[in-house]
């Protein structure tokens, strides 16, 4: 899995007490960091799936997708190739004019939105 930290969702999850700082710390270890733990919180039924990926948006200041209720272009989504949207947690969704939506794990990440852009020969 890939590490991705925010640990202004860690700050978010103490607050709201469902962790204390030390054991939101220990299980991010374990799990390969805060995205791993976002994903624990909703496997061990202490989140709701849609409540904290909803937490992990806001805490990043980005809008939500839920990929469920989503609509895909489907000619934009095959132009990711497979192991790069694996790679990446990423996947476009839709195109208008030059501007591609691409729905990803951590947008906060120059690097990873670049490489989306270049693999996808857009930007």
């Amino acid at each position: 899995m890939v590490r991705i930290e925010n640990t202004l969702f860690v700050k978010a999850i103490v607050e709201e007490g469902l962790l204390t700082d030390k054991s939101a710390a220990m299980i991010s270890k374990g799990v390969q960091g805060h995205y791993g733990l976002l994903i624990h919180l909703i496997n061990q039924g202490l989140m709701k799936r849609e409540g904290a990926i909803k937490l992990w948006a806001d805490s990043l200041g980005v809008a939500w997708v839920d990929l469920n209720e989503s609509l895909f272009q489907t000619d934009i989504v095959q132009t990711l190739p497979k192991t790069v949207a694996a790679e990446k947690i990423a996947i476009p969704l839709y195109k208008l004019g030059d501007k591609a939506t691409v729905a990803m794990a951590d947008p906060t990440n120059r690097r990873v939105v670049e490489d989306i852009e270049r693999a996808m020969k857009i930007g």
